[in-house]
């Protein structure tokens, strides 16, 4: 049996970087105050494409979710105090034959799913995309820029720096060969 090949994406022919600096890049003016203040004490300017700030980007998300979080546990006991929320929230449903598809911000990007069902909900067929298989093109290409950039480098260097890049992408190898 033939091994799996790693899927690789492209947006219009171009290689893309998805996951924390991306969502940075797009939304850093509606970070919350504690967040905001931690990206001001980085002093990254925005936006930023230097992959090794991907983990700056992470942490700045991290302090965000958090604000977030508390703020919106806050607001959910108010209105479960005011107005007597349902504690169970499920809701019964019957798996039928069919399509779907789901898109949904991951921590290390854009997650795609594409399930078809039979019968009871059993899986006939499954396709998932995940962040790293998004952005894998883009590490190769910026390690084939750093590599002509940083030739002169001794060998330990560059092999120091080269694994910090592709740490900085905090690709999920198992996630990206489903």
């Amino acid at each position: 049996m033939p091994a799996e090949k790693v899927k690789r994406v492209k947006h219009f022919g171009e290689s893309i970087f998805v996951g924390a600096l991306s969502r940075l890049n797009n939304n850093y003016q509606l970070l919350q105050s504690m967040a905001s203040e931690a990206l001001a004490k980085l002093k990254i300017k925005m936006p930023c494409f230097n992959p090794f700030y991907n983990i700056f980007a992470q942490l700045i998300e991290i302090v965000h979710c958090l604000e977030l979080a508390k703020e919106l546990f806050e607001e959910y006991q108010t209105l479960q105090t005011k107005k007597g929320f349902a504690k169970n929230l499920k809701v019964a449903f019957v798996p039928n034959p069919g399509k779907g598809y789901a898109v949904i911000e991951a921590p290390r990007g854009i997650l795609y799913h594409q399930y078809e069902l039979y019968k009871a909900g059993n899986i006939l067929h499954a396709n998932i995309i995940t962040p790293t298989a998004i952005f894998l093109a883009n590490l190769e290409k910026d390690l084939q820029e750093f590599l002509v950039q940083n030739k002169k480098l001794k060998e330990k260097q560059l092999k120091d720096l080269i694994k910090t890049l592709i740490r900085a992408y905090d690709q999920c190898i198992s996630c990206a060969t489903h």
